[in-house]
């Protein structure tokens, strides 16, 4: 039975190592730097016609790349994706990266054309290693940065690999519909009972989060990391203002600035559809219910009662909060807990939020 243990041990740190070590084009980590804006496209990499994977995958790269930027494009548009050069009906100037197959699907990269067509081919060819996942060690260095213009998006691994890309946006839009305004409403009963001989501690929570605003606003895939059994993704957000940032440590501690309410929510252990992006949903809730009971609180009473030789005290208080709360998501923290992963939000209430 240990040889058998042993050597499942050893062939899942191995299967790990070549993860790790596996060499994708650099676009595959990183679709936008200082000098590039490009879009991944994924298709199957096994159909009946050779070329379909190439086109496929052409055709999802180049559909991303027009809905990014308003683009009304024509049927031709979309016809012989073979070569890696092509002239858009709106006058635009594309060029293709050279396809990538995995054992996960076949990957295209789109971006603008420069006058250098050669040695940006070249470029768009160079490879890196796999970007690989490592909360503990901050690996890559954005899963710990803090940057209130992005927000996350996670996908568990599919057996379509082009709908795993595309569902890290959905959720990350999802979760930036959540903030930009949500109704909580929240009831806490509580009965405390201590005595010489007793302590009883009785708490009821119910809360309810209902989704009021919509995401409009453009998402801009600019990083990607991948672990045993997620996808995740980067993306920078057009409606996101930049205000003064704490560290982690800084923010778990102390969440208000000078002038504007803060609250941190936290989730840790596995959600009913088994999503990444549920945890950070629920961490979000709990923020901004958090947010809700600061503004709104009402304590209901409080009873002292003698009995026997043993003095014990009941005390029931009663909270209710009932207001809408809009806020900003300013950071997320990710850390391991018991072999689990623990999500903290960090939520700032918006200025000139009324009840």
């Amino acid at each position: 039975m240990r040889l058998i243990q042993l050597g499942i041990v050893l062939l899942s740190l191995f299967s790990s190592i070549i993860h790790a070590n596996e060499q994708v084009p650099c676009w595959l980590n990183k679709p936008i730097n200082d000098h590039l804006i490009g879009f991944i496209g994924v298709s199957s990499p096994y159909a009946a016609k050779a070329d379909l994977p190439l086109t496929s995958s052409r055709k999802k790269a180049l559909s991303k790349m027009a809905a990014y930027f308003d683009w009304t494009l024509i049927e031709s548009d979309f016809e012989n994706l073979k070569q890696n050069t092509k002239a858009l009906s709106n006058g635009a100037e594309i060029i293709f990266a050279k396809g990538f197959q995995n054992q996960n699907g076949f990957f295209s990269y789109v971006t603008f054309q420069d006058n250098r067509h050669r040695t940006q081919q070249k470029s768009l060819n160079k490879l890196c290693k796999l970007s690989v996942c490592q909360f503990e060690k901050c690996q890559p260095d954005w899963l710990c940065k803090s940057n209130a213009s992005a927000v996350f998006g996670a996908s568990n691994l599919t057996s379509i690999p082009s709908r795993q890309y595309l569902k890290t946006a959905e959720n990350a839009r999802e979760i930036m519909s959540y903030l930009d305004q949500a109704y909580v409403d929240e009831y806490i009963y509580k009965v405390n009972t201590t005595g010489l001989k007793q302590n009883v501690d009785f708490r009821l929570r119910n809360w309810n989060v209902d989704k009021l605003g919509t995401s409009n606003s453009k998402l801009l895939n600019t990083n990607v990391c991948h672990s045993r059994h997620f996808l995740f993704s980067r993306f920078t957000h057009d409606n996101l203002s930049v205000v003064p940032l704490k560290t982690f440590d800084t923010w778990f501690v102390n969440p208000h600035l000078p002038s504007r309410q803060g609250a941190v929510g936290s989730f840790v252990g596995y959600t009913a559809d088994g999503k990444f992006s549920s945890s950070i949903k629920f961490a979000i809730k709990d923020a901004l219910i958090e947010l809700a009971k600061v503004k709104e609180i009402e304590i209901e009473s409080e009873y002292l009662i003698e009995s026997g030789t043993g003095i014990f005290t009941l005390s029931k208080t009663k909270e209710i909060t009932s207001t809408s709360v809009s806020a900003k998501l300013m950071d997320i923290k990710i850390k391991e807990k018991d072999n689990k992963l623990v999500v903290y939000t960090w939520l700032l209430e918006n200025p000139q939020q009324g009840n």
